[in-house]
């Protein structure tokens, strides 16, 4: 909601479609076409809580859930015979 109050400032003086009316009601509506927050389910105008997916990627990096003796437990030992090899 409020698209045209969220972006006008594009349209003044040194913004990205100043001086371009069409370039922004271009925008405008693709940005409408690619909204689709009321299709979720979720509740409008609230504050929800959400954590940035490569933040979750580093957390998870550290954690060291699997010892490497259990890595290695997960390998197969017999690997595809046509790739020549025996895992040790």
């Amino acid at each position: 909601t409020n698209n045209e109050g969220r972006y006008a400032r594009l349209l003044d003086e040194g913004g990205f479609y100043h001086g371009n009316e069409k370039g922004y009601k271009d925008f405008l509506k693709y940005l409408k076409e690619v909204q689709f927050w009321d299709k979720t389910g979720l509740p409008a105008g609230q504050r929800l809580w959400f954590f940035h997916p490569l933040a979750f990627i580093r957390h998870f990096r550290r954690c060291d859930w699997l010892a490497l003796r259990e890595q290695v437990q997960l390998l197969p030992y017999n690997s595809i015979p046509d790739a020549g090899g025996h895992i040790t």
